[in-house]
């Protein structure tokens, strides 16, 4: 089913001439007197008309973003007086969207299946699919602080995001010098002769959480952290 923003207007002339009116404004500056006058009238003449509730909800949630002012507060609101209609999956996605920008991103997954059980063929269902996709992505980045000598001992930082365990292997190869990063990728080193030295297995552990705040562990298991650990390379290589 085909579906846009104008289907919640029911295609009439006020919503296009005022869309108008407003996005004329907008690129104006300085008119914020105006375009406030606008959009208050805007909303009180779709909650004064049977059947707008949806024009209404669209209306709102346009103003807030306008407006841009940290209301988050506001699409609980209107999420419990529109629930009863699909376009509150505007609402919802802008909830989530903000408690992902806000470091919250356990909070914002349970938004996500929420609404995604609610209305899941919402024409903009993938919206929120896609939102939940980047809050669960994986990342690892792993960076040594310093060279690496026999029987020395180093720091190795390691950035990551959803991952709980990694595994480091030190190895040996027969390179008379570094080889240049630009041109040589992972894979092509791989197939050169390796000598496996040694290897780790470290647990990562999330740091931004508060031991005590259980919201804050949920959330600190889908956010960025970094861990150091030392390793010490054997006296002799090979």
């Amino acid at each position: 089913v085909l579906v846009n923003v104008s289907d919640f207007y029911v295609h009439d002339m006020y919503h296009l001439m005022a869309t108008r009116t407003l996005d004329n404004l907008k690129g104006l500056g300085g008119q914020q007197e105006r375009i406030e006058q606008i959009y208050q009238e805007m909303m009180q003449t779709y909650a004064d008309m049977k059947g707008r509730e949806e024009a209404t909800l669209m209306t709102t949630l346009d103003y807030w973003q306008w407006k841009d002012a940290d209301n988050h507060n506001i699409y609980d609101e209107l999420i419990a007086k529109y629930d009863a209609y699909s376009a509150v999956m505007e609402a919802y996605l802008l909830k989530a969207q903000w408690l992902s920008a806000n470091d919250r991103p356990a909070e914002a997954l349970e938004v996500i299946d929420k609404a995604l059980a609610k209305y899941p063929k919402y024409y903009r269902a993938s919206a929120l699919e896609e939102l939940k996709a980047s809050i669960l992505q994986s990342y690892l980045s792993a960076n040594m602080l310093k060279m690496l000598y026999p029987g020395e001992e180093a720091e190795l930082a390691i950035d990551f995001r959803n991952q709980r365990h990694v595994e480091v292997k030190l190895f040996a190869t027969q390179f008379t010098e570094l080889p240049d990063d630009e041109k040589t990728e992972a894979k092509d080193i791989q197939k050169l002769p390796l000598q496996q030295l040694q290897s780790w297995q470290f647990e990562l552990k999330p740091e931004k959480q508060k031991a005590d705040d259980p919201v804050s562990v949920k959330n600190a298991a889908y956010l960025q952290h970094k861990n150091t650990f030392k390793i010490q390379a054997p006296e002799k290589p090979g």
